[in-house]
């Protein structure tokens, strides 16, 4: 509904602020490391969410488009609101969670209150595969990518070995695995 809000931080209420547009003071909720950047009487631009819940209904504010892109996928995961959506965006950003999701490594996401290891694991698999379809390493090559880090190689050097392969058209993923193989121990 709102791109962006462009105006004076009033105050200051965690996990909120109220930022002043033109005389009309909106609540505005942010992630906790923007929260902690901002100061009452500062000039600012937030990228907006406006969500509509059961019993609320919200603004939630973001430093950059990519954070809130980030908030907008975890929010519609299963299991996960806006206010858990928000925590996990406040405790590590898009970039870090990839990385760690590349690992395998769900230990970051474990410290966020109200994920638990279950819910950790599963928020980097969706998000695993979120990211592949955003690089385009879906269908034959997405399955590759599983197949090969289940057998011991490391995701990131699968996936940037990956680019440069191309599945043949009616290609399944055994013959495209044996392919890849072969090139890759040349």
């Amino acid at each position: 509904m709102f791109e962006y809000l462009s105006g004076v931080i009033d105050s200051k209420n965690l996990p909120y602020v109220v930022i002043d547009v033109n005389g009309i003071g909106y609540r505005v909720y942010v992630p906790v490391s923007l929260y902690e950047r901002l100061e009452v009487g500062q000039g600012c631009r937030l990228y907006t969410e406006f969500v509509i819940g059961k019993d609320a209904v919200s603004i939630y504010g973001f430093s950059t488009l990519q954070e809130r892109l980030f908030f907008n996928k975890l929010r519609h995961l299963p299991n996960i609101g806006s206010r858990l959506a928000l925590n996990i965006v406040s405790f590590v950003s898009f970039e870090e969670l990839r990385y760690r999701a590349d690992m395998g490594d769900t230990s970051i996401l474990e410290q966020v209150p109200g994920v638990g290891p279950r819910r950790a694991a599963r928020i980097l698999m969706e998000l695993g595969e979120w990211s592949r379809r955003q690089e385009g390493l879906q269908g034959v090559k997405g399955e590759m990518i599983d197949a090969l880090v289940a057998l011991g190689y490391r995701k990131r050097e699968v996936m940037d070995k990956l680019r440069n392969f191309v599945v043949k058209d009616s290609e399944g993923i055994e013959s495209a695995l044996k392919r890849f193989l072969a090139e890759v121990n040349r």
